[in-house]
């Protein structure tokens, strides 16, 4: 039965061990610190943030039992405010929007969405080190509002640095 359902439907079943994987988080690092803090900043942002948020992740299982999780999503959530404080800071406090753009460029049409605009330009950040592709990013997006005309400034903001793409007239 198994051959005619992977030959004639496409079902492929997988065999699976006897033992069942678990995993117990005794504390929280990379990917699941970084989606962690991701969410707790846009919340901060979006003024969203509620008490909930602590239950909430320990059941999707990012964060340890008892006093340890407790402890570890009060640092995280400290950690996650004072960041929301330098980008509310960057951006005056005013509320982000977005952008649609249409250009052309060396022959081809470029259009999409600029998010996270408001009136002083396009912020980028993210809760870690500024990495060379947000940079890259980043000039990509000020190139782009240069060529629709719009010379507010890019910034990447980062647990680092925070690095600013002022405005500045196109190259001849």
């Amino acid at each position: 039965a198994q051959y005619l359902l992977g030959t004639r439907l496409g079902m492929f079943f997988e065999r699976r061990s006897g033992a069942l994987e678990e995993r117990e988080p005794f504390d929280v690092d990379g990917l699941d610190l970084f989606l962690l803090k991701d969410d707790i900043i846009r919340r901060i942002l979006d003024n969203s943030i509620d008490e909930s948020l602590y239950s909430l992740y320990r059941a999707r299982g990012y964060l340890p039992h008892g006093t340890m999780g407790e402890y570890a999503f009060r640092k995280i959530r400290g950690d996650c405010e004072k960041f929301a404080e330098t980008i509310t800071g960057l951006t005056k406090g005013a509320s982000m929007t977005s952008l649609n753009i249409e250009t052309a460029a060396g022959g081809r049409i470029i259009k999409g969405t600029i998010e996270n605009l408001w009136p002083g330009g396009v912020i980028l950040y993210r809760p870690a080190h500024v990495n060379p592709s947000e940079k890259l990013k980043a000039w990509i997006l000020q190139c782009l509002l240069l060529g629709v005309g719009d010379k507010r400034q890019v910034i990447a903001a980062g647990t680092d640095a925070v690095y600013f793409f002022d405005e500045r007239e196109p190259a001849p």
